[in-house]
């Protein structure tokens, strides 16, 4: 069927007063195929339609559906009170092709409002009045097909609280320009940008108050064409949460936290994790004091050179650091002062260091309350961390899966007679699998082997070991396997 005539396709100018939306009746939605209805939320509403084909409604207070007499692209205006629309993820999301003019209205309502909207992208030339918005969450969730938000600069005002998930997934944005957001008064950045692959360049984000900010969870994650981010003047000392901030930030080279107070901090899980151009950062002056994990915190930074002098670290409250520093290879750093005594997962800490980098003074650590050192030193060089820690005290340890596999540290004579575990220990399974290089290990008396059920593979491929000495007491009554 032929649309009516061209001339209501005409895009609005900036001047423009009406709400103008372009959409797509035939599209996927609720409404029929040569229809389109739209959302409100809440009251407060008193508005005028120009449907774009000659007809219009007056005085409307909530939702709308209006029938066409083709199924075709159309030219809506909205004058009037109208607060905002609300798709939600439903409705009529996917008729909505473009937002052409925001127009003088004052918008309160943009939570969930274009959440779903995969076909929308913004050409307007004007600049919306956000500046009554509270909750910005989910405003653009799921918008991949939206590639500018132009006039965006002042969006924000200290009227918002919150800016959760407000452009998850909006794959295509290559350019937000956000700079003179007034963040004042938000306390949630939640997954805000979370999977913005395309936002591209540097992102100007240094006028930002950030000073009630409780969570950065996953704020940035995966914004993989970032290049630098200006967040040094940041005020985080109300931030309990940085779990997977930075996570996936492959562009970055740096990223400028060093006058950070992190003295709130508790989770910093994968803060920095996989980002695989990242050379330097400076957290030498944080304080870690209410930390209880920094898991997977730089997991594969293969480049990674530096984190600063962080011996000085108060690392008393730490629960957990797997995979901390597994893969960074190129890492430089002195752990010897750290408190870890309330640690009690250290599997797969130091997993895979293999490079120019050097890890030292984890022999001096107390590891009396881990639990699992579960592939602790698997597939270490010898000059990334050189040192066997023969005196740890493991002795409430449940599990050595693994622990020093292929660590080619492990040559000649290991004497484990003063290492610590007892009864607690089940599992010793490859325990050293493959380091050809040992010759000859002794057990003593500290080694209690009563509880181990599984000895599988413990010393599979240690082609050269000839001698195994044991304590005379040696009880492997709780033994099952032991291929």
């Amino acid at each position: 069927m032929f649309p009516y005539p061209f001339g209501f396709l005409k895009s609005g100018v900036a001047e423009d007063p009406a709400f103008i939306i372009k959409v797509k009746t035939d599209n996927a939605g609720t409404s029929n195929n040569d229809q389109f209805t739209i959302p409100t939320s809440g009251g407060g509403y008193n508005y005028d339609i120009d449907w774009g084909d000659s007809s219009t409604d007056t005085g409307q207070t909530g939702n709308i559906t209006h029938t066409y007499p083709a199924d075709y692209e159309y030219i809506i205006k909205i004058t009037g009170t109208f607060p905002g629309i609300r798709f939600d993820n439903g409705g009529d999301k996917l008729k909505l092709l473009e937002i052409q003019n925001w127009g003088n209205h004052v918008y309160t309502v943009l939570e969930s409002a274009f959440y779903g909207c995969t076909n929308m992208d913004i050409t307007a030339t004007d600049e919306a009045d956000f500046s009554s918005i509270i909750d910005w969450g989910e405003g653009f969730r799921n918008c991949t097909s939206l590639t500018t938000t132009g006039l965006s600069a002042n969006w924000v005002s200290s009227n918002c609280t919150k800016l959760d998930i407000t452009f998850y997934n909006c794959t295509s944005l290559v350019t937000l320009d956000a700079s003179n957001w007034d963040t004042s008064n938000c306390t949630t950045f939640y997954l805000a940008f979370y999977n913005c692959v395309d936002l591209a360049g540097a992102f100007n984000v240094s006028s930002w108050d950030t000073g009630k900010v409780t969570t950065f969870n996953q704020t940035f994650l995966n914004c993989k064409d970032i290049t630098s981010i200006s967040v040094d003047n940041w005020d985080v000392s109300s931030c309990d949460n940085f779990a997977k901030m930075f996570k996936n930030c492959i562009s970055l080279t740096t990223i400028p936290v060093d006058n950070w107070d992190t003295s709130s901090g508790t989770n910093f899980l994968d803060m920095f994790r996989d980002c695989d151009n990242l050379t330097t950062l400076d957290l030498e002056d944080w304080d870690m004091s209410s930390a209880t994990t920094i898991q997977a915190m730089f997991y594969t930074d293969t480049n990674l050179t530096t984190i600063g002098d962080v011996d000085g670290w108060d690392t008393s409250s730490m629960i957990t650091m797997q995979y901390a520093f597994a893969q960074c290879g190129k890492l430089v750093i002195n752990v010897s002062s750290w408190d870890t005594s309330s640690n009690a997962n250290l599997n797969e800490t130091f997993n895979s260091l293999s490079g120019t980098g050097s890890i030292t003074g984890y022999q001096n650590w107390n590891v009396s309350s881990v639990t699992t050192f579960k592939r602790i030193f698997k597939a270490c060089d010898s000059s990334n961390v050189a040192t066997f820690p023969s005196t740890w005290d493991m002795r409430v340890a449940t599990t050595l899966y693994e622990m020093i596999r292929d660590w080619d540290v492990i040559t000649g004579s290991i004497d484990c007679s003063n290492m610590q575990w007892d009864s607690s220990l089940t599992n010793m399974q490859k325990w050293c699998y493959s380091n050809p290089g040992l010759t000859d290990i002794t057990f003593g008396s500290n080694n209690d082997f009563s509880g181990v059920t599984t000895m599988q593979e413990m010393f599979g491929a240690c082609t050269n070991l000839t001698d195994v000495t044991w304590d005379a007491g040696l009880d492997l009554s709780a033994l099952t396997i032991a291929t």
